[in-house]
Order: C-alpha cells, then sequence, then structure tokens
C-alpha cells in the first residue's frame, strides 16, 4: 500500500510542475485538453473554484481550485498536494473566460 501511496503522490507533484509550467508559458489551455470532467462552482456569475478531473481509472486525480489542492485517489490510497492560491486564481481565470466566449 505504500508503494501505491508513494506512486501517488509523485503523480501530484508532476501534474504541479505541469500546471505551474502551463500557467508560466500562457499554454493552460494545452494543459486543460486533457481533462476528462469540469465541475465549475459559481458565486455571482463569476467562477469561484473548479474542480478538474485530470485522470480516471488508474489513478484518479483533481484539480481543486476550490480546495486549493491536487487531490488523488488509488488503491484505496487518499494524497492531497496543496496548490498556490495565485495558481488556482489563473486557473479560475481561465474557466471564467471560456465561460464568457
Amino acid at each position: 500500500m505504500t508503494e501505491n501511496r508513494n506512486e501517488l503522490a509523485e503523480m501530484l507533484k508532476s501534474y504541479d510542475m505541469d500546471l505551474r509550467a502551463a500557467i508560466q508559458n500562457n499554454t493552460l489551455d494545452e494543459f486543460m485538453e486533457s481533462a476528462l470532467e469540469v465541475q465549475t462552482v459559481k458565486i455571482n456569475d463569476e467562477v469561484a473554484g473548479v474542480r478538474v478531473l485530470l485522470a480516471f481509472g488508474g489513478p484518479n486525480i483533481w484539480l481543486d481550485t476550490d480546495l486549493l489542492e491536487l487531490r488523488g485517489y488509488w488503491a484505496g490510497q487518499e494524497e492531497h498536494l496543496p496548490l498556490m492560491s495565485d495558481e488556482c486564481a489563473e486557473v479560475n481565470a481561465y474557466f471564467d473566460y471560456l465561460a464568457e466566449e
């Protein structure tokens, strides 16, 4: 079980690095192309948070800007990796922009 948990933690770190790179390189749209599901939380017609399913079935990986974290679930194990609030704000702004189009 510990092996799965360590591997899951490494996956979350990898997704975090990819997310940071996408924000820095202005390629968030490319990063989000692989999203399997997006759940949007809105308050007064503005995006307050999003939950993006990034991987499913082998582990399940969620990007959750409402909780400011990446969450992973695999073989009964659960891991959380905190995200920077500015990263989450960028993701929220991205989905807010998409909702306006």
